[in-house]
């Protein structure tokens, strides 16, 4: 199944190869402020589907929709499990009070529970990059001193180290992988907030903020708007954060395509083995953002985030016989990888 994004058509693989055979539109009200669907999943039947803007997310068939309550954090990707969909949402929610200004954990993950978005997925916050030495009431009042000088910038970093993908494998595991650094993290569903079971990090992890030019500044505020993500704070002067994973998906193994310094690339990691490898994408050129992948049969399917990037297909017996390489400067669960 393909979805159009723009119109909410939902498209099926026709004999010719091609998406041409038309399902029908989507019951799904799309925002008025976005030209298109920020974020999309489709439940195992292909009938009903999750459409989400950055604020609220509608479940809906061909024939009705409904918009399920609970949701007060800006949404960062969604998909569906054996359970029903997940939607991973970013650091940026509810305004400080009384029982939250002091937190020390927040919601990662949300599903459905009586027809209401509930989190199923907490984690610790995790602590400053130069935290003070047994100081935390200090690192708090930095945290506050620096909210009030700047808030906007304050903003845009936490949401920039809090956005993540989000898949299941056919276990019904979640993994969620950052959109601006490398690190990939197994999570479970408790009642308390918890760490990651397993945690895949390449280099620092953490997110870089390299300045735009006034051409590429204006090319990323386009694409903000176009996806209504104008209003969210998303640079900090004129740097933006650098775009690391591009899509996620899981199998028996966890694919992801990455983008580095020699392009794009699909990168796999198996977890009984603890091996993360790389194969580079030869030819792909896509426009800058999330990306799709999908698994039909026997083949890869890759997608840019616009019609005209073009849909890609690489069968699993290519990917089998592909030269893969090992991943450099990998860490998994705080282990240097051999």
């Amino acid at each position: 199944m393909l979805l159009r994004g723009d119109s909410l058509e939902v498209f099926r693989l026709g004999t010719g190869e091609s998406f041409d055979r038309r399902m029908g539109r989507l019951a799904c009200s799309r925002s008025a402020d976005a030209a298109s669907a920020y974020a999309a999943a489709m439940d195992p039947s292909g009938w009903t589907w999750a459409v989400g803007s950055p604020y609220e997310v509608t479940i809906c068939d061909f024939a009705k929709e409904r918009r399920p309550e609970g949701l007060e954090w800006v949404i960062s990707s969604l998909t569906y499990s054996r359970s029903g969909p997940l939607v991973a949402v970013t650091g940026l929610g509810p305004p400080p009070d009384a029982t939250n200004n002091f937190k020390r954990a927040e919601p990662r993950v949300f599903g459905l529970a009586d027809d209401r978005w509930q989190p199923v997925v907490s984690m610790p916050i995790r602590e400053s990059a130069n935290p003070s030495k047994n100081d935390p009431a200090a690192d708090l009042q930095a945290a506050v001193a620096e909210l009030k000088a700047h808030p906007m910038e304050v903003l845009a970093k936490s949401k920039a180290e809090s956005e993540a993908l989000i898949c299941t494998t056919p276990k019904n595991e979640i993994w969620l992988a950052s959109w601006n650094s490398y690190r990939l993290q197994r999570v479970s569903p408790s009642e308390k907030p918890r760490g990651p079971e397993r945690e895949i990090v390449v280099g620092t992890g953490e997110v870089e903020w390299p300045k735009l030019t006034k051409d590429e500044q204006e090319r990323e505020a386009r694409g903000r708007k176009e996806q209504g993500l104008d209003v969210l704070p998303s640079t900090v002067g004129a740097a933006s954060p650098r775009g690391v994973v591009r899509a996620l998906l899981c199998g028996r193994e966890i694919y992801l395509v990455v983008s580095t310094a020699d392009g794009l690339a699909l990168d796999r990691f198996d977890p009984s083995q603890n091996v993360l490898e790389r194969v580079l994408l030869d030819g792909v050129k896509v426009s800058s953002g999330p990306m799709t992948a999908a698994l039909a049969g026997n083949e890869l399917w890759l997608g840019g985030r616009f019609a005209a990037d073009g849909l890609w297909r690489i069968s699993l017996d290519d990917l089998t016989a592909a030269h893969w390489k090992p991943v450099k400067d990998v860490r998994i669960d705080g282990k240097p990888s051999s």
